[in-house]
């Protein structure tokens, strides 16, 4: 059993500088660390290692201090490690990392089975891992929580979607990319330090792997970031409490006055464009989960805001595509499905369609299963993909232009696709809302296309989700200050006492603290409730993205510095659980239980 296990330097904060000619991070200037979903992937390693003696070769890209990295990986039990450097693949996007790890897999030799974190925290796109998927021609399963046993050629592990769990069977070879927390990397041990200092590092550079020069570096990348500018939507003028009574006082008047937001902020809309584009901007959609569908609505409301008509390709039934006929869609190219359906049979069949009928752009939903099937589709077709957009302008020469948080969410960059056609893009949840059609004569068609895929595993419901989470009109939020699941606990009794529900940020969750279906912000959902009450929240610019529209803010940290208070209108300067106590308190003695709202 042979495993590849590929990690990452990444910044330890989002304080790094950047070229302000390529618009790329200056690693050189950033104190550097393992990325934590790595960490994850690595342990399943080790734990698989343990249980089946299996071999694992560590491989990173990046610059030649990484070896020191490298170093403390084996320490903890890797047994080969490679180094993949040279200047000619600085700035390379995705697809071109893509490649030059698959020239790297294929160099050192096969492998049965490779692990990678879910997503990287400096780039947060998730798209690596399912290119690299297709380059090596191996089954691809995303956000994994659990690596289980291997039996009989296939590898049965647990993934984690917005709703549910799947229990599933991976094909031989196979890659999974897992999610950060998902475990805890062991310690190095004595004796693992003193191998560490005894393994040969192997670096190999494009001398070896021998890329050309179109295939690597800012040259070589289908995607460019066209300009960047500082990101300060949604500030707010923020009253700040220290007498937490009062503060709290505040916060209970905000939630009972439904009537003063009676609606969240306007989302934004795509600027008009010409209609000669008609039919060829595709929004993609699959009827796994309502999020998917209702992503895709919101698409089509985007599409058509542009001035054009939309065409969707939906894995789904027939109810779903007169859905989202309803919704707008002028033609629907329809696989139907009984259920979800595999990944790369969905991606394969949405590329083969796309090279027959030549769209200028498809717009995928960021739901688990978008984000695994879109960079798929990237790699597939050799084009470019840019993911969670929050603003998307399509030019009259059908030039998509499209902005992401980035380089730590505190700068929006303006990315394009010139080079290769079509243009691919992922939008989270909410980011865009649905026009209403509903007094719309709409003449669309429905066209129903050959499809046949296996059901890819067990799909175990989970209580909740983030379809509740997205119709909620009060949210109370975790971040990673509530210390621990039970805090959360804490934080659940005061959604309910409030009539609401509870939400996460990504560091919470990957802290085991919260569930991937409450997660909050660039890598989860976009949430606009009358009432968003964050406790332990420092307010980086990835969560501040998913809740900026939201009718009333309110903030509660220790740190008056804190960032969420610029974007707060109520701002409590007092330790969460004192005041998530007191508040509970305050609402039992009130008699308040589910009618607060």
């Amino acid at each position: 059993m042979r495993i590849l296990v590929c990690i990452k330097q990444v910044p330890e904060t989002s304080d790094v500088p950047l070229d302000e000619k390529n618009y790329t991070l200056r690693r050189d200037k950033a104190q550097l660390t393992i990325n934590p979903a790595d960490c994850a992937a690595l342990e399943h390693a080790m734990q698989l290692k343990e249980r089946c003696g299996a071999h694992v070769t560590v491989l990173t890209m990046g610059r030649p201090q990484a070896q020191t990295m490298l170093r403390e990986v084996a320490a903890r039990g890797a047994d080969r490690l490679v180094l993949v450097t040279d200047p000619a693949y600085a700035g390379s996007d995705t697809l071109a990392t893509a490649d030059i790890l698959y020239a790297a897999a294929e160099h050192i030799g096969g492998f049965d089975l490779i692990l990678m974190g879910r997503r990287a925290i400096d780039g947060e796109t998730g798209h690596v891992g399912p290119q690299l998927s297709v380059l090596l021609d191996a089954s691809c399963v995303t956000n994994v929580i659990d690596v289980g046993t291997i039996r009989e050629g296939r590898i049965v592990c647990t993934r984690l979607l917005e709703q549910s769990q799947m229990v599933l069977e991976a094909p031989l070879p196979a890659l999974l990319t897992v999610c950060g927390g998902a475990n805890a990397l062991r310690p190095p041990s004595i004796t693992g330090l003193r191998r560490a200092a005894g393994i040969e590092i192997e670096t190999l550079t494009n001398a070896d792997l021998k890329l050309p020069a179109e295939r690597i570096g800012l040259n070589g990348s289908a995607t460019r970031v066209r300009r960047v500018r500082k990101s300060v939507a949604g500030k707010r003028l923020c009253v700040r409490y220290d007498d937490t009574d009062a503060g709290i006082k505040a916060v209970i008047g905000c939630v009972r006055e439904d009537c003063l937001h009676p609606a969240a902020a306007a989302a934004h809309q795509p600027e008009k464009m010409l209609t000669q584009l008609d039919g060829r901007i595709w929004v993609f959609a699959s009827e796994e989960d309502i999020i998917s569908i209702r992503t895709a609505k919101e698409l089509i409301g985007a599409v058509k805001s542009m001035g054009a008509s939309p065409h969707a390709v939906l894995f789904g039934t027939q109810d779903a595509a007169r859905a989202l006929l309803n919704a707008g869609a002028q033609h629907i190219y329809l696989f139907e499905t009984a259920g979800p359906a595999a990944e790369r049979d969905c991606a394969q069949a949405l590329c083969e369609l796309a090279i027959s009928r030549r769209p200028e752009a498809v717009l995928f939903p960021a739901t688990i299963r978008g984000r695994s099937i879109a960079p798929q589709c990237a790699a597939i077709l050799r084009t470019g993909l840019t993911a969670d957009c929050t603003e998307l302008l399509l030019q009259e020469d059908g030039l998509l232009v499209q902005t992401r948080p980035a380089f730590g969410g505190t700068l929006l960059a303006e990315i394009v696709c010139e080079k290769t056609r079509p243009q691919l893009a992922s939008v989270r949840p909410g980011v865009f809302l649905p026009i209403n059609t509903e007094n719309e004569a709409n003449g669309g068609v429905i066209e129903r296309l050959p499809f046949k895929s296996a059901q890819p595993g067990t799909q175990l419901a989970l209580p909740g989700g983030a379809g509740m989470l997205c119709d909620a009109q009060t949210v109370v939020a975790g971040g990673k200050g509530i210390g621990s699941r039970e805090g959360f606990v804490l934080l659940e009794r005061l959604a309910s006492l409030l009539g609401g529900v509870t939400a996460a940020t990504r560091s919470a969750v990957d802290n085991g603290f919260a569930e991937y279906s409450r997660q909050v912000g660039q890598t989860g959902v976009t949430l606009r409730p009358r009432v968003y009450i964050a406790f332990g929240i420092s307010g980086a610019v990835q969560h501040i993205a998913g809740i900026k529209d939201s009718g009333r803010i309110v903030a509660v940290n220790t740190d008056p510095k804190a960032p969420l208070f610029d974007y707060a209108d109520i701002g409590i300067v007092a330790p969460w659980h004192e005041v998530a106590s007191r508040m509970i308190r305050e609402l039992d003695r009130l008699g308040s239980s589910g009618s607060v709202i």
